[in-house]
């Protein structure tokens, strides 16, 4: 009877359910992709701006358009401008790169003369030079830049000779509170040449000249 009961009791046994390896250890959740970020790969305030040259552009142009807040990406190739990877705009062809060239005009007593050479999409070299009778003559010489932001609107300036508006490119400079900006353009459909027009102050013992005060510069 002793040998029949412990056979019982060993199939019994046999026929329990193996232990659960995992019963004591909670599965581990699938990972939620929903919450994974990959980070751009122009993340980063340099990230916005793609050049393909950046000799074709001045270092100040450049990094007012890294440090902009307002748009997400540029990207420059010559004399093209992408903005967000959707709007397109182009430096203007003049004054053309490379050329020297030589603005005058005259009022009254005042007369002044403006050199200046673009040397690439966004920069000229320049000299003022500012002579009016009884006081000191004063020149002036440095580089000038357009705004990068030049894409959000076209300034115009107002034909002494026809009285019309046309659009001018206009190159910069800032020294603290001294500010020279001069604007290059032309009449369309006329041969006049580039025509100029000259903003500036501190002239030494000369007045301020701006839009309305000085007439209109032509190319030599």
């Amino acid at each position: 009877m002793k040998n029949v009961c412990i056979i019982l009791l060993m199939a019994l046994v046999a026929c329990q359910p193996a232990p659960d390896s995992n019963k004591n250890t909670p599965e581990a959740p699938a990972p939620d992709s929903s919450h994974q970020t990959t980070p751009a790969p122009n993340d980063g305030p340099a990230g916005k701006l793609v050049v393909k040259n950046e000799a074709d552009y001045s270092p100040a142009f450049l990094a007012l358009l890294r440090e902009n807040t307002d748009f997400e990406k540029f990207y420059l190739d010559g004399n093209l401008m992408v903005v967000n990877d959707a709007d397109t705009a182009y430096f203007s062809q003049e004054p053309p790169i490379g050329k020297s060239l030589v603005f005058t005009a005259k009022k009254e007593s005042l007369a002044i003369a403006v050199r200046l050479k673009r040397i690439n999409q966004t920069t000229v070299d320049y000299t003022i030079e500012m002579v009016e009778s009884g006081k000191p003559a004063y020149f002036e010489s440095g580089q000038a830049d357009i705004s990068p932001f030049f894409f959000l609107g076209a300034e115009s300036d107002e034909s002494d000779v026809s009285g019309e508006s046309y659009m001018v490119t206009e190159f910069t400079a800032t020294k603290g509170d001294c500010h020279t900006a001069i604007r290059i353009g032309q009449e369309e459909n006329t041969s006049t040449g580039l025509l100029g027009k000259l903003i500036k102050n501190c002239n030494g013992k000369l007045r301020d000249i701006d839009l309305d005060n000085f007439p209109m510069m032509r190319e030599k």
